[in-house]
């Protein structure tokens, strides 16, 4: 079914939602919404009972306010001031597409393929790191026995020699990719043994990505024909815009979990049925491509999960955009001759904004990874970090 819905609505004394326009008291507001939904007979009582629906929707909503609905500017005519105004809805006040909203949806997409199937724990890579995880923990119990040995002698010297600066980036990566991993797979290990499972059930595994164009502005020329007091006139309106947009994509997949199997169940639960997943993380510094690609959740969506069967996917996409015009200067032309300047009558601002929102049903799985960048002030040290562990040969062979 399809609906639209129009309203147009003046709004009188209320500055604080119009920070655009702080000295008018009197604002002129319109909001328009288009929107294509199915409708589904009994929708509620259906989907209590297990019944799936996954449909498409469409929904635009877009407000314009201002001041005035038009302009006006006055020019100087045979000894005459004259006054011409323009509606703003002439202006070219489209909503413009999002650059970078496909990726979105592809990221989010991938993100929600890869959660589906997640066990507790991990254990194939707990096993192969097993060796590395053993030698963590006796290092740093070493390293901290040594410590204290020097605080409590007070000996300077060693002291000195634990805390360096090369020790000090040895520790700090320890503490990211060695300790903190193992009070992970220690947290899983709790949570496989104490967390009760359902036999059945149906999950519903999320992906989310975000996308910020910022602030664009632009300089146009908008032509505007008019009748004058004898004939037709031609103005050229010189405007600014000032356009804002924010983008958001969801995904997700309803997965049924079958559990009957005892023994599929704890292979899943381990996670023994992501072998090309657990490859993945043991390559050195894959983790590292991981920040700039989705190489690990592009393989994770893509291994088959034995202990879940798809139900339905889809993707959702909400677009945030909103456009100031602001008219600079009018030229004002008579048989193509000017006619002399002009003036303005306030105001010549008025705002346009946009909220679109879509449902995608059943959305292609992109093949290959996505440049996705993940970075932030951790891994820029872990970075530096890792880079300069690389250039000593101590901390070379020991990573």
């Amino acid at each position: 079914m399809t609906e639209y819905r129009d309203r147009t609505k003046i709004i009188q004394n209320m500055t604080a939602p119009f920070p655009d326009f702080p000295e008018y008291t009197a604002m002129l507001f319109q909001q328009s919404v288009n929107m294509r939904d199915v409708v589904v007979p009994n929708f509620y009582a259906r989907s209590r009972a297990g019944e799936i629906f996954n449909n498409p929707m469409e929904k635009m909503e877009t407000v314009f306010t201002t001041p005035m609905w038009s302009f006006t500017w006055y020019k100087k005519y045979a000894g005459w001031l004259t006054g011409h105004s323009c509606d703003w809805g002439k202006f070219p006040h489209t909503f413009e597409p999002v650059p970078g909203l496909e990726d979105a949806m592809d990221i989010a997409l991938t993100q929600a393929k890869a959660n589906v199937g997640d066990g507790i724990l991990d254990v194939l890579t707990f096993m192969a790191e097993l060796d590395d995880t053993v030698g963590t923990i006796a290092s740093t119990g070493m390293k901290a026995a040594r410590i204290f040995r020097a605080l409590r002698k007070a000996n300077l010297k060693a002291l000195r020699k634990e805390l360096s600066l090369k020790e000090l980036r040895d520790m700090y990566l320890e503490f990211r990719y060695g300790l903190r991993p193992i009070y992970y797979d220690l947290r899983s290990i709790h949570d496989l043994l104490v967390k009760k499972r359902d036999k059945n059930d149906r999950r519903t595994s999320r992906g989310k990505h975000t996308v910020s164009v910022g602030t664009v502005y632009s300089t146009d020329v908008f032509p505007y024909y008019y009748l004058g007091p004898s004939t037709l006139h031609y103005a050229e309106v010189t405007y600014n815009t000032e356009r804002k947009t924010d983008a958001m994509a969801r995904s997700g997949i309803l997965s049924y979990v079958n559990y009957d199997n005892v023994f599929i169940r704890i292979l899943c639960e381990l996670g023994v049925d992501r072998p090309i997943s657990a490859a993945w993380e043991l390559i050195p510094f894959s983790f590292m491509i991981d920040w700039f690609f989705n190489v690990g959740q592009t393989i994770q969506a893509w291994e088959p999960k034995p202990c879940f069967t798809e139900l339905a996917s889809w993707t959702t996409t909400e677009v945030k955009q909103t456009k100031k015009i602001t008219v600079s200067k009018v030229n004002c032309y008579y048989h193509q001759i000017a006619q002399g300047n002009q003036s303005f009558d306030a105001p010549t601002s008025a705002s346009f904004s946009w909220i679109q929102k879509a449902r995608i049903p059943n959305p292609q799985l992109k093949t290959y990874p996505s440049f996705n960048l993940k970075l932030d002030a951790y891994k820029i040290a872990d970075m530096v970090a890792i880079y300069s562990g690389l250039r000593d040969s101590k901390a070379r062979d020991r990573w």
